[in-house]
């Protein structure tokens, strides 16, 4: 903790120098327990900053200002903490339009700025003739409950086609009535790669809830790299980007995932049709590529601004 405050006290420091700053979800380290302080303190000194964020922060803010029993604690947690930051800001980037929907009513000037991959760093592999096809799920384990939500849809292939659910957790995972093969070992880049080479169709189940609307599915993004066909629930994607039987198939019921994984078990050409136009999407709409002009651009825009601070809209 006393490392953590000093470091964020030597980022303050020197901040006005700096020709603007970038800030990621927040100054201080400490999940939802935490005003804006040191976001209004890096408003007087570099008002040139922009606030990035992924994820639907003002629902953890909320669960935990509601959970706060005592007066500190709710002092400490501030359920309005990024509409502050929102407002405090130069400029605001979020990872899709959800979450955008939700600064544009407190920021001045809102800009969309998905998470990136480096395409050269993930090869894509041709789609095999393989017996059983492997399903692939990977995450950590706070979202397995969004994978045993398709437990079920898992099941009622596995009775009918032969299928191997890969998957790659901090702990080992069992559906009953579906083979599953469980990948635990340290994360490392080289892991990861060799992960997604070892799998012939990428899962990504989500909740329609406010959480998960606005998460940004950066696993679509990792499986389009290894050019590997993907299920997902829409929540979250941008059908503009991955459309719909081009690179990406979308189930939103338990039916839908149960017929999509069958198209994708029996079709070898889809799978192989399906993974090219998802490595296609990657390298137009999130590679670093894509997007560094822009990005670029914002950043001279912010520290081309006034140096003095800008009564935030309210």
């Amino acid at each position: 903790l006393g490392a953590a405050l000093r470091a964020r006290a030597s980022f303050l420091a020197g901040a006005r120098s700096w020709h603007a700053v970038v800030l990621h979800r927040a100054v201080l380290p400490f999940g939802p327990w935490q005003r804006p302080t040191f976001e209004r303190i890096l408003s007087r000194i570099q008002p040139r900053w922009v606030f990035d964020f992924y994820d639907s922060l003002w629902v953890l803010r909320r669960t935990a200002a509601a959970g706060s029993r005592s007066a500190p604690a709710r002092f400490l947690n501030p359920p309005d903490a990024v509409e502050t930051a929102c407002r405090l800001a130069r400029a605001v980037t979020v990872s899709g339009e959800f979450l955008a929907s939700f600064a544009r009513p407190h920021g001045r000037d809102v800009r969309i700025l998905p998470m990136l991959l480096d395409p050269g760093e993930y090869a894509p592999r041709p789609a095999r003739d393989a017996d059983p096809v492997v399903l692939g799920w990977m995450g950590n384990r706070w979202n397995l409950p969004r994978l045993h939500s398709i437990g079920p849809a898992l099941r009622a292939l596995a009775a009918r086609r032969r299928i191997l659910l890969r998957v790659v957790a901090p702990e080992r995972v069992e559906i009953p009535g579906v083979p599953v093969e469980s990948l635990v070992h340290p994360w490392s880049e080289e892991s990861e790669r060799r992960d997604l080479a070892s799998i012939d169709v990428g899962l990504l189940p989500l909740f329609d809830d406010e959480e998960d609307r606005g998460k940004f599915p950066f696993k679509s993004i990792q499986y389009a790299a290894a050019g590997l066909p993907v299920v997902s629930s829409p929540v979250a994607m941008d059908p503009s980007a991955f459309r719909e039987g081009e690179s990406v198939l979308y189930a939103r019921t338990g039916a839908e995932w149960e017929a999509a994984m069958e198209r994708l078990v029996v079709d070898r050409g889809l799978r192989e049709r399906l993974g090219a136009g998802a490595r296609r999407t990657l390298e137009e709409r999130y590679s670093f590529g894509a997007h560094a002009e822009g990005f670029a651009g914002l950043l001279r825009e912010t520290a081309a601004g006034p140096a003095h601070s800008v009564r935030p809209p309210r």
